[in-house]
């Protein structure tokens, strides 16, 4: 693994040493970031054209074209969903970091869209969306091209130029994207990026006539369409289609629907009473444009009745393990002592509780068996790589001042370089590392804030190193989590 090259942990505090100028630091960072891995690559070139620490705006405009096409590398190709449980080893491998090469994209685009629409315009029409597998109802992981969709309404909205609208290239930009649908997870954006846009009335019924066209190609597994359903159900809810609309369009949604509620079904998509959320959304809005069902048929119950039960998947968690699982109750007496307030709200310790020898001794054993876990403890590799770096993360945001602490941070980010080769998915290692990073980024207290990101830039992962100087130096990103989701 590569380490930085050029500029070295600065000291105190990443601060600027004597003889360093705001510009040279940029161009330190700039080149560290750039001998990273792709997506870390990427994502640290947005960060930093976004800041006022690029204060050119031609460097701004290259770093952000070199995120674009450096964004084709990332392992990930585009945003998954999973069942967004914290102890689910999927959920943590596709979490939101926007490390994906479809995310990053949209994301340089965005940014691009403030330095130079034109060219903005231009990379968007170099996105080729990637072609989605089709999925059974073994699999857990769906794709999420949300993302991309918005972005779309971003570019037309200030890419578009008042001669383009004259020339009609609006339509045609729009068109192209609805045109991409070919998957349930693509019909619910498209659809609502149809009525995002101030488009006359006749031409929004001919998008929705492209749409409906699309939909009535479209047969995939229920994998994939149960996953999609309740976004397209609360689409449909929104009440926007006028009654002409409605007519040219609802009998194609109305066939698309029946199509994939009608046949074996996924066992947790199958409802345990009444219809689908998607057919009732579909038979509300069809009884209220057509209330005779004159021309707009609405689904029966046999028609949307599930023909059989396909199975479901495996949910793959970590801690469950009967030594994760004494490490989990451990945890558990270390962040409160498994007490509560009259409310009965978790009541944590505090700091001087937290000092005391009891609790110290408490926290050694802990960490002592932390250390112990061995990878065959847990179901697979990742099972175990999730359980031991989110104990030794809370350990060491626990931990008081002290030699704790410092032996505590030390074990976390030794096990995190270590495992960076080993864990394939590296969005999943970056998640487990985030942890950390958001435990800085919202902590109420400054010093604890300067001493974590101090730790991490020490690393010898030049990703984690690097992202604890970015933090530091430039701040966090312009969008961020609540602090709710650093654990």
């Amino acid at each position: 693994m590569r380490l930085f090259a050029g500029l070295l942990l600065l000291p105190p505090l990443f601060a600027p040493a004597p003889g360093h100028t705001r510009a040279a630091l940029s161009v330190a960072l700039v080149e560290q970031a750039r001998s990273l891995p792709a997506e870390f690559h990427s994502d640290l070139f947005l960060r930093l054209a976004q800041s006022k620490f690029i204060p050119d705006i031609k460097w701004k405009q290259e770093l952000v074209e070199d995120a674009f096409w450096t964004a084709t590398g990332a392992s990930l190709q585009y945003s998954q969903i999973a069942d967004n449980v914290s102890s689910s080893v999927d959920a943590n491998a596709v979490r939101q970091n926007g490390l994906e090469s479809l995310t990053l994209k949209a994301r340089a685009v965005q940014v691009m869209l403030d330095l130079d629409p034109k060219r903005a315009v231009y990379l968007f029409d170099q996105i080729h969306l990637p072609a989605l597998p089709e999925l059974n109802c073994s699999l857990m992981l769906t794709p999420d091209l949300t993302g991309y969709y918005q972005t779309a309404l971003l570019v037309y909205q200030k890419g578009i130029t008042p001669e383009d609208h004259a020339k009609g290239e609006d339509i045609g930009f729009v068109e192209r994207i609805i045109q991409t649908v070919e998957a349930p997870s693509q019909v619910s954006p498209a659809y609502d990026l149809i009525f995002a846009l101030n488009l006359k009335p006749d031409i929004r019924r001919d998008l929705l006539a492209v749409l409906g066209g699309r939909l009535q190609t479209i047969s995939r597994s229920d994998r994939e369409f149960g996953a999609a359903e309740r976004r397209l159900g609360e689409s449909l809810q929104s009440n926007r289609l006028s009654e002409a609309e409605a007519v040219d369009f609802l009998p194609a949604l109305r066939m698309y629907l029946v199509h994939h509620l009608h046949t074996k079904r996924c066992t947790e998509f199958i409802p345990r009473s009444g219809m689908s959320s998607s057919a009732m959304a579909f038979n509300d809005l069809a009884v209220k444009l057509d209330p005779d069902h004159l021309r707009i048929p609405i689904i029966s119950a046999d028609d949307a009745a599930a023909v059989g039960d396909a199975g479901t998947y495996t949910k793959h968690w970590f801690g469950r393990s009967p030594q994760s699982g004494e490490i989990v109750e451990e945890l558990r007496w270390l962040t409160n002592g498994n007490r509560a307030d009259a409310s009965g709200h978790a009541l944590p310790w505090s700091l001087a509780e937290r000092s005391s020898k009891a609790w110290l001794e408490k926290f050694d054993s802990t960490l002592t068996q932390v250390h112990n876990l061995k990878d065959d403890d847990e179901s697979s590799l990742e099972a175990y790589f999730c359980m031991k770096s989110d104990a030794l993360n809370v350990l060491a945001s626990l931990a008081p001042p002290g030699r704790s602490r410092q032996r505590t941070m030390n074990e976390y980010i030794e096990f995190l370089e270590d495992y960076y080769p080993t864990i394939e998915n590296k969005n999943l290692w970056f998640t487990m590392f985030r942890h950390m990073l958001y435990t800085a980024r919202f902590s109420d207290d400054p010093t604890n804030k300067e001493w974590i990101l101090m730790q991490m830039g020490k690393s010898k992962s030049p990703i984690v190193a690097g992202y604890a100087k970015m933090e530091h130096i430039v701040g966090p990103p312009l969008q961020s989590h609540p602090s709710g989701h650093v654990q």
